[in-house]
């Protein structure tokens, strides 16, 4: 660390010398100056010394104001940042020595964060002194969002203390939300501080349904200040009810730039939407029933305050009348009403070009969000204005059909199709050629449509079928390319597997084009590992559970369901081996015994000693002479996240088990695996050495197949959801599946796994899951063949 090192004696002392020497060339210096100040300067550290000679060589300064404010300097605590701003300071024209300790003065007590954005006025050419305080007080009054936004227009290239001065005070009339989007206004490639200005500006006036857009409107790759002007005047200032009209006023090239700005803004959006299915909090943990009802009024009616504008009249009346009752069930009872209504209103704002795109991303809704929120949203948008054909509302939304096989299939993964789309055979011609040209443009959305493509084709006529086919075979005979390879895959595997969805003829073509090409041996990507996982006669998974209410509800469901199939727990023999605390210990092992026995509100009690302590525990079961262990823990940090991933992957276990929302995915698996691969925590040799499997229970676990396949190296296999995680489903299948393996025989593959376990995707969601084998997970495979992380 900088500090520890320039705090060092050798430092210090060198430092002092120097120190003396610039002290001593101070004009009018007295030998009892020089004394005084000799003692004096003995007792400063590395950072006091550096401030004591920019004092020194200031205009005006004199020995006896240096030595005067020498005391108050000692007593104050320097660090490195503070002193670097302090320098930037001293050195602007005009700071004299009563200046610079005004400044100093200002700056000591400023925590790092705070340091970081003044510091970023150094980019403001010929500032004085007095507009540098001034500037300091402004931005010292701003909320951290507003901060960032502060610094990121200080550094738009040209700033002079006119304009820094309009921008601050733009800036400290914006919300949090719209700080955000200011930000990014900012850091535009080549933006001008007259561009920066003007759309500071505009960002104002945007209505709040608008904001999260606007800040995604900033982050278009390729957008200019002046694009991002003309978007903010013409189209995101407007009233959210002329919207729908204008978006009709726009050319098919201008509607897709505004999609792909609603894309990029729509997982935002979406995490509103599925944040407000119940009360959370800022880090998106739902609030416990029971820690809701130890919340003062004061803090219930801050949270009700933060539904603005979305809470009516009528329920702020009857929250303040259940305050005056002091009725604490009722008011919170309010607020869960508010918080209701605030989730079906974000969706309603939305215009009907947006609500396309969040239907485009039904992999991370909710099934409440897509059902209960957006489909009637949908709706409506079709029959009001389209006049309920899906058709005309695909060619006004997306002319130039970027998201069309998106949200096609969507709705049918959802099982939703068939509710919009037409039963006239020529508009389901259009609609099929509308969706093979969207599909075929890039992998994603490719692989997106496979695993749609039977619910998809299941309801379209057969006499409009072959539009779509031909299209495939089509592109299946070109041979340039990573999609042509794709297709081809595609249609062998439906071939082999679903001759009936293509017909007799379809299957003639395509035997025809692989006869040609060649065939892929896809019995290859379905065989399983489970022969090495026997190897060291143990079976182990580790589950990361989440502390909030979703957490703990899947948490005590996991437990039961292991109790109840002869599971039985210990103190963890893998994970957390870096802590040992008799203690903990202890306390832990008679809680286990009575978890073992079944005991009421054991496995709460586990819960919460687990919540509070860096501990796992292993529920281990013997099938066939194999131990079966499944490790649970909750998820503390992101070091420790590091370390839990470091021993499955070190530690050569078999099974990681993600649990909770997807926007816990990050945080639980993706972030601390890009780190503890750049930081060398597992080498590439240790990450292809074994073949693991991961169950991804949150929704759209799909969205992550690809970089996961590349961070393992293709050496993994994936159980996840296309749409909404089911609890039942996440927890029936990773306990059958070693079980499975145990009993055996050795050698069954991926495709007698999905056949045995048939039962446990049955009923609600179990259709959304894509296990190994299955043909997206065949397509991913294929893709990610030579696109290892460590290559």
């Amino acid at each position: 660390m900088l500090i520890s090192i320039f705090s060092s004696d050798a430092y210090a002392g060198g430092a002092q010398d120097r120190s003396f020497e610039a002290f001593s060339k101070i004009p009018g210096v007295t030998s009892r100056h020089l004394d005084e100040g000799e003692r004096m300067i003995a007792n400063l550290d590395y950072f006091h010394t550096k401030v004591f000679r920019v004092l020194c060589k200031l205009p005006e300064a004199t020995a006896s104001a240096v030595l005067d404010f020498l005391p108050e300097l000692s007593r104050e605590p320097i660090t490195f940042y503070h002193l670097e701003l302090f320098e930037i300071f001293s050195s602007l024209e005009g700071v004299t020595l009563e200046v610079a300790i005004k400044g100093l003065r200002e700056m000591k007590d400023m925590e790092f964060s705070l340091v970081l954005v003044v510091n970023s006025l150094k980019n403001v050419s010929a500032m004085s002194p007095e507009k540098f305080l001034e500037s300091i007080q402004l931005i010292t009054q701003l909320s951290d969002p507003c901060r960032w936004a502060a610094k990121s227009f200080f550094e738009v290239g040209g700033q002079v203390p006119e304009k820094a001065s309009q921008g601050l005070t733009l800036i400290g009339n914006l919300s949090n939300e719209k700080c955000w989007a200011a930000e990014g206004n900012s850091k535009i490639a080549a933006i001008t501080v007259d561009e920066a200005l003007n759309n500071l500006k505009a960002i104002g006036p945007v209505p709040l349904a608008d904001d999260k857009n606007v800040r995604a409107l900033f982050a278009i790759p390729g957008m200019t200040g002046s694009e991002a002007h003309y978007w903010l005047e013409n189209y995101f200032v407007k009233p959210q009810e002329e919207k729908n009209v204008l978006y009709q006023s726009f050319n098919d090239s201008q509607k897709s730039t505004l999609l792909r700005i609603f894309f990029q803004g729509s997982e935002l959006i979406i995490r509103d939407i599925n944040n407000l299915h119940s009360i959370t909090d800022i880090n998106e943990r739902e609030f416990p029933a029971a820690a809701l009802k130890t919340f003062g009024f004061e803090k219930l009616r801050a949270m009700l305050d933060q539904l603005t504008p979305h809470v009516d009249e009528r329920r702020l009346e009857n929250f303040d009348r259940f305050v005056r009752m002091s009725d604490k069930e009722g008011a919170v009872g309010v607020l869960r009403q508010a918080t209701a209504r605030a989730r079906i209103m974000t969706a309603r704002q939305c215009s009907a070009a947006n609500v396309y795109i969040l239907l485009c991303r039904v992999t991370v809704l909710f099934d409440s969000s897509f059902r209960n929120i957006l489909l009637p949203e949908l709706q409506k948008h079709i029959g009001k204005s389209h006049g309920g054909s899906l058709l005309a509302f695909l060619q006004e939304m997306d002319p130039e059909n970027t998201f069309v096989s998106r949200f096609i299939s969507s709705l049918a993964q959802k099982g939703k199709l068939i509710m919009f789309f037409p039963v006239e055979v020529a508009q389901q011609k259009v609609i099929l050629d509308l969706v093979a040209e969207s599909a075929f443009r890039d992998e994603n959305s490719l692989i997106f449509f496979a695993a749609s493509f039977v619910e998809f084709l299941n309801i379209v006529r057969p006499e409009a079928r072959h539009v779509l086919l031909d299209k495939m075979i089509t592109f299946a005979q070109d041979d340039k390319g990573i999609f042509a390879q794709q297709i081809r895959i595609i249609l062998q595997y439906y071939m082999e597997e679903q001759p009936d969805i293509l017909g007799s003829q379809v299957v003639k073509q395509v035997q025809g084009i692989l006869d040609e090409y060649g065939t892929v041996a896809l019995s290859a990507y379905g065989e399983a590992p489970f022969a090495e996982w026997r190897e060291d006669g143990v079976l182990s998974a580790i589950s990361i559970f989440n502390s909030d209410d979703d957490g703990r509800s899947s948490f005590l469901a996991n437990g039961r369901y292991l109790l109840s199939n002869g599971y039985l727990p210990r103190p963890t023999k893998s994970f957390f081996k870096f802590e040992q605390n008799d203690v903990k210990n202890e306390k832990l092992s008679v809680l286990l015994g009575e978890v073992g026995e079944k005991k009421p509100n054991s496995l709460e009690n586990l819960f919460s000693f687990l919540v509070y302590n860096r501990e796992a525990v292993d529920f281990v079961k013997h099938v066939n002479m194999l131990e079966i262990s499944h490790s649970i823990c909750i998820y503390q940090s992101n070091d420790i996240q590091k370390k839990l991933l470091e021993e499955f992957i070190n530690g050569s276990h078999e099974m990681f088990i993600h649990r909770g929302h997807s926007y816990w995915l990050d945080n639980h698996l993706l972030i601390p695996l890009r780190e503890i691969v750049k930081t060398g925590g597992v080498s590439r040799e240790r990450m292809a050495a074994k073949q693991r499997f991961m169950s991804i229970g949150s929704c759209g676990a799909i969205n992550n197949y690809s970089e996961l396949t590349r961070i393992f190296c293709n050496k993994i296999d994936l159980l996840g959801s296309l749409g909404s995680g089911k609890t039942r489903v996440n927890n029936l299948y990773n306990l059958f599946l070693f079980e499975a393996v145990a009993e055996g025989p050795v050698g069954i593959s991926w495709k007698e796994v999905d056949r045995r376990s048939s039962f446990v995707f049955q009923g609600d969601g179990g259709n959304s899951y894509l296990s190994p084998g299955s043909l997206p997970a065949i397509l991913y495979k294929i893709i990610g063949e030579g696109r290892c992380w460590f290559r």
